[in-house]
């Protein structure tokens, strides 16, 4: 059960990985007027977003019997990540994924008016 949780957060995370990729390519491709770049800005933090919360699913589950370090090892590649389960570490995630909301808002009523 456990692992299906995960695949299917790894599913979300790629599609929206692959969907960010997309809305960059449109971006360079479409006529730029200040309208679209921000309603594509908007999707692209909408899609970056949800890779965010996907990428915080898949760690808390991974390194759910550590509590204590704020970092952890990166799940693919080389590096460190924020430790979803400490508690330094959920106020960091909800910072990032606030920001980017805020953003997301910010560029969407933006591209409205």
């Amino acid at each position: 059960m456990k692992q299906t949780k995960t695949k299917i957060y790894d599913i979300i995370s790629w599609i929206s990985l692959v969907a960010i990729l997309v809305m960059v390519i449109l971006m360079a491709l479409l006529d730029k007027t200040e309208r679209t770049e921000d309603f594509m800005g908007a999707i692209l933090i909408l899609f970056s977003i949800i890779l965010s919360i996907g990428s915080y699913f898949v760690y808390k589950e991974m390194y759910k019997d550590d509590k204590e370090s704020l970092f952890i090892p990166r799940r693919y590649g080389i590096g460190w990540s924020i430790n979803p389960n400490s508690p330094k570490g959920k106020v960091s995630w909800f910072i990032v994924v606030a920001l980017l909301g805020a953003l997301f808002i910010w560029l969407l009523v933006s591209s409205l008016l």
